[in-house]
C-alpha cells in the first residue's frame, strides 16, 4: 500500500538534510549512534570534547576546535554534547549554543571584530534572559556598540542614522555598511575588543550568579561554513578564516569553556592548530561503509540504513517507501557513508515519485543516483584528475604543492571524503569515482605502493 499524503509530508520533513537533531521531544528517537563506525572508537569526538572540559580545574577554561565535512553531523553532535552536560548530575553546566549563521554572511570574509561583537551581544542577551525570564529582553549591547560609532555613516552617498538601526541585521546583510562600521572601529581595535570581552566576562558572571553554577560552556557553530561564492574571492576569505583561528586565537579565548567549529580545509593550511588551541582538533569522519580496499563494511552500512529507518518511523513505513532491502542499499552504497547525501537522495525520491510509484523500485533509486552523480560531475575539473587518481589509489593526501591545493578544494566540494580506522584515510566519493574522466585517470595512473590505511580493516 503506498504511503498517504500525510505520511509523505512527514517523511519529507524528517529527511531534511539541513535540519540537525536537537534532542527535543519533536525529534526524539531519531538519533543513530555512529561513533563506532566513523571514528576512533576508543575516543569519539563528543567524548574527547567533553573530557577536556570536565577534567579542567575550575577557572582553567578550555578552548577547543571541532571540524568535519559539512553535513557530517557536527551540529547534531554539539546538541548531543549539550544534552550530555545537561544530564550531568555531579556538576551543573550551562551551555550557550551560538549559531554564527544568524549573524554573519557566510560568503564574506570574517574579522575578529565581527566575532567579538557577536559574542558581546549573545552573552549579554543570554544573561538578561536568565535574569528577567523574558524571551527577548532589552540588552545594553546596542548602546555599547552605538557609543563607539558616529551618529551616522554614509553608505553609497546616503547618510544612515545609527540610532534605531538593528545593527546585527545591517551588519549581516549590508556589506557596505559593515565595512564602514569595521573601518571606523579599526583605529580603536584593541579598546573595542577589550570592551567586548568585558561585556562577555560580566555576562558570564551574571549567569553563574543567577544559576549558582561555576561551569559555563559556549559552543560556537557555523564558522566552518564561511566560504567563497565566487572563485576570485576564495583566497581572501580563506585567509580571513585562517587569521581568525591562528592570528587571533587568543582573542577567541573566553571566560568560560569554548568549542568552535572550523572548516576542515584549514587543517591543510597549517600544522599549528594543536599548539594554538587546547589539544588537536576533534574531527567528525564519514561513516565507514567500506574499507580502504573497497570491501564493504557491514556495520557501517547497517547504521546508515538505520538512519533512514528512524527518520521514516516504523518498519512498515520503510516498506511503504522501498520495495526491498536492495533499493535502500543502492542509495547507501552511492553515498560513501555521507549522511547528508543519503538523506538528500531519500528526500528526493519522496518528493519526486508519484504516489502510485511507491514503494520505490531499484530503477527509481538508480535514476535518483544518476541525478546526484551528474551534480558531482559538474564539480570535477580536468586539472583535478591526477590528484583524484592519486587519492583513489593511495588513500593519502598529496604531498606536492599543486596536488595539496587541489586536494583542499576537492574536500570542500565533497569530491574527497575523510574516514578513520585508527588512523585517518581518504577516498573519493563513490559518485566521483564513477565519473568516466576519473575512472580513466585512475586506470592511467602509475601503480602505487600499498597504503598503510588499507593494511588493517576496522
Amino acid at each position: 500500500m503506498p504511503p498517504s499524503k500525510h505520511d509523505l509530508r512527514r517523511y519529507v520533513k524528517a529527511c531534511d538534510p539541513n535540519l540537525p537533531i536537537r534532542f527535543t521531544n519533536q525529534d526524539k528517537g531519531l538519533y543513530v549512534e555512529l561513533d563506532e563506525v566513523r571514528a576512533d572508537r576508543h575516543l569519539p569526538c563528543v567524548e574527547r570534547l567533553a573530557r577536556r572540559i570536565e577534567r579542567a580545574d575550575p577557572g582553567d577554561e578550555t578552548a577547543q576546535l571541532f571540524t568535519g565535512h559539512s553535513g557530517s553531523g557536527k551540529t547534531t553532535e554539539l546538541h548531543r554534547l549539550r544534552r550530555h552536560f545537561e544530564q550531568d548530575t555531579e556538576e551543573t553546566t550551562h551551555v550557550i549554543l551560538i549559531d554564527m549563521e544568524e549573524y554573519l554572511n557566510r560568503y564574506q570574509a570574517v574579522s575578529i571584530a565581527d566575532v567579538v561583537r557577536i559574542f558581546a551581544y549573545v552573552f549579554d542577551l543570554e544573561a538578561s534572559r536568565l535574569e528577567t525570564g523574558e524571551t527577548n529582553p532589552k540588552v545594553s549591547f546596542q548602546e555599547m556598540l552605538t557609543s563607539w560609532l558616529p551618529n551616522s555613516v554614509e553608505v553609497k552617498g546616503a547618510k544612515v542614522p545609527l540610532p534605531g538601526v538593528d545593527l546585527n541585521l545591517e551588519m549581516k546583510h549590508n556589506n557596505d555598511f559593515r565595512q564602514l562600521v569595521n573601518q571606523h572601529l579599526r583605529g580603536r581595535f584593541q579598546s573595542f575588543v577589550a570592551e567586548c570581552h568585558q561585556v562577555v566576562s560580566k555576562a558570564v558572571s551574571r549567569i553563574r550568579r543567577k544559576l549558582g553554577i561555576v561551569r559555563v560552556v559556549a559552543m560556537v557553530d557555523g564558522l566552518e561554513k564561511i566560504t567563497a561564492s565566487v572563485e576570485e574571492d576564495r583566497e581572501a576569505i580563506e585567509k580571513s578564516v585562517e587569521g581568525l583561528f591562528l592570528d587571533h586565537a587568543s582573542l577567541l579565548r573566553l571566560p568560560c569553556h569554548a568549542i568552535y567549529t572550523f572548516p576542515i580545509w584549514l587543517q591543510f593550511r597549517t600544522a599549528e592548530l594543536g599548539n594554538t588551541w587546547d589539544g588537536d582538533p576533534a574531527v567528525l569522519q564519514m561513516v565507514s561503509t567500506h574499507h580502504p580496499d573497497g570491501a564493504p563494511q557491514p556495520k557501517g552500512i547497517h547504521r546508515m540504513e538505520e538512519l533512514i529507518r528512524k527518520r521514516l518511523g516504523k518498519e512498515e513505513d520503510l516498506n511503504a517507501v522501498f520495495a526491498n532491502e536492495g533499493t535502500l542499499r543502492l542509495l547507501v552504497d552511492a553515498t560513501g557513508g555521507y549522511p547528508r547525501d543519503l538523506l538528500r537522495l531519500v528526500r528526493g525520491l519522496l518528493q519526486s515519485l508519484a504516489e502510485s510509484d511507491f514503494p520505490a523500485q531499484e530503477s527509481a533509486c538508480a535514476a535518483a543516483i544518476r541525478r546526484l552523480e551528474q551534480d558531482y560531475g559538474r564539480l570535477i575539473f580536468d586539472l583535478d584528475l591526477p590528484m583524484l587518481a592519486s587519492v583513489a589509489r593511495t588513500h593519502q593526501r598529496p604531498s606536492d604543492q599543486d596536488g595539496w591545493r587541489r586536494f583542499r578544494g576537492a574536500v570542500e566540494r565533497f569530491l574527497v571524503l575523510s574516514y578513520q580506522n585508527g588512523k585517518e584515510w581518504w577516498d573519493l566519493h563513490p559518485l566521483v569515482r564513477r565519473s568516466p574522466l576519473v575512472a580513466e585517470a585512475i586506470k592511467a595512473a602509475p601503480p602505487s605502493q600499498p597504503e598503510t590505511a588499507a593494511e588493517s580493516n576496522p
